[in-house]
């Protein structure tokens, strides 16, 4: 059996348990949601393929834009055959989680409600993560959907509030799960009506998570992906078991371009290894494109306790580390922050998003890239997504000498000082590339009256390779 220890990670040929990998589809025990947003004239649409035959429990969680932690969480009750589906919208001063599928939302504040009901959040930008309960309440969710239930929503809600029966002891009534794999399956809709522009993306799907998740309150810390099996599988087959023993080291990896890394690489020197994001950037102004790239932090709010390493508006901030590694131009120490470099062909040249490090650098600095969700803007358009003002807009300054249009970029980082498990360095990161054409109303029947116009703008959508 090959062994080699790399950065306190044991890496062997095969798992001697289950492990967990990531599934395809936007399937799998738990599933992760990026990006959400409901800023800008933008809403976001999160559907669950739930079990048809009968009852799914989940467990949502809004996490902060900011800094990772939980801002919000909901037990979700389906009933035979149901499925859940909800907005992510903006209202009249703010912005809510309103629920268009599925019988029975149950909140943390104790509000509760099924189709039309209105859950309002602390923010419009964020990640959601969404955990498939292996146990089900069966009086409730063995009822099919088109007849009564045994017990009501309120009946539900009533459990977890004061005096419930499910405050001290969560498990009363409950009953294994009828899914037999205990997946689900999940995608999101990012949708703006004014504008005429969506595109769907699945969920990053864990399968193997763990091999029980048990029924909680809605304001439990728990399930949550500190809760993972500490062994992983990644796409080459090769099982990763931290010398941990910790799950969310062994997501760390599952998680990261450096998992692509280490199991076809001999990195058993150790050190700092080199990864990067890689996708494409279109930006012709004959068709008035404009490109954006969310790159989002799952973990950061699972990191350990660290001192802030950057100065941002004045403020001292936890940074994640991105760099290159190449002689030009020169990277710092992530001791000192974050930065981030584009590069875009050998020897074309090179851009970095401003930023300001204090104390500065004796060096060229790119990017400070401090948030768990972050939106990477090119070109002279606005921002597809956010304002310049937002504090999760990254604004590209230059681009050097690099064409202007359709440049395939790839953002490196060294990973020595990135993800800081107790066993190693890591980067774990989600996100994709959108890209849209706005070309207002096109004349589709010319000559005709009243002439009949169409949207001619379209939204394109890919996740970042991981390299």
């Amino acid at each position: 059996m090959f062994r080699a220890l790399i950065a306190g990670l044991l890496l062997v040929a095969a798992a001697q348990s289950p492990a967990a990998t990531l599934g395809a589809n936007g399937r799998g025990q738990v599933l992760l949601f990026p990006f959400v947003i409901a800023e800008n004239g933008w809403d976001t649409l999160i559907g669950l393929n739930l079990d048809p035959t009968g009852g799914h429990v989940v467990r949502l969680r809004f996490m902060d834009p900011r800094d990772g932690r939980p801002l919000h969480t909901f037990n979700i009750y389906s009933r035979y055959g149901e499925n859940w589906r909800a907005a992510i919208t903006g209202v009249e001063d703010g912005w809510a989680l309103r629920i268009a599928e599925g019988s029975c939302t149950v909140s943390d504040a104790g509000e509760f409600g099924g189709p039309g009901a209105e859950f309002r959040l602390d923010t419009g930008v964020g990640m959601l993560e969404a955990y498939s309960i292996t146990q089900v309440f069966a009086d409730y969710t063995a009822t099919p959907f088109d007849a009564p239930p045994v017990n009501s929503c309120a009946d539900l809600a009533a459990r977890h509030g004061p005096g419930g029966i499910w405050v001290q002891t969560p498990k009363i009534g409950m009953a294994d799960s009828p899914v037999a794999s205990g997946e689900m399956a999940g995608y999101f809709d990012l949708v703006n009506v004014a504008q005429g522009l969506s595109a769907t993306l699945p969920a990053t799907a864990i399968r193997n998570f763990k091999e029980s998740l048990f029924h909680t309150t809605p304001s439990s810390e728990s399930p949550h992906l500190g809760d993972a099996l500490p062994i992983a599988v990644l796409e080459d087959g090769t099982v990763i078991e931290p010398a941990s023993g910790e799950g969310i080291d062994a997501l760390a990896m599952l998680l990261s371009p450096l998992g692509r890394v280490l199991g076809t690489q001999d990195r058993s020197s150790g050190g700092a290894f080199g990864a990067s994001l890689f996708n494409d950037i279109i930006t012709t102004r004959g068709i008035a494109a404009s490109t954006d790239w969310i790159v989002t932090f799952p973990l950061r709010g699972y990191a350990p306790d660290l001192e802030p390493n950057a100065m941002v508006n004045g403020e001292p901030r936890l940074c994640e580390s991105t760099g290159e590694f190449l002689e030009e131009p020169p990277y710092i120490d992530s001791r000192l922050g974050a930065y981030g470099w584009f590069y875009w062909g050998e020897g074309k040249g090179y851009g970095g998003f401003g930023g300001v490090l204090d104390p500065p650098p004796p060096v060229r600095v790119g990017a400070i890239v401090c948030n768990a969700v972050n939106s990477l803007a090119f070109g002279k358009a606005p921002g597809i997504f956010l304002a310049d003002t937002s504090e999760f807009q990254y604004r590209k300054t230059h681009l050097g000498n690099a064409p202007v249009d359709d440049v395939s970029m790839r953002l490196g980082y060294k990973t020595s000082n990135g993800w800081r498990t107790k066993d190693g360095f890591f980067l774990p990161l989600l996100g994709f590339r959108v890209s849209t054409f706005v070309n207002g109303a096109v004349e589709r029947f010319p000559g005709v009256d009243p002439p009949a116009y169409a949207l001619a703008n379209y939204m394109t959508i890919r996740p970042h390779e991981l390299r």
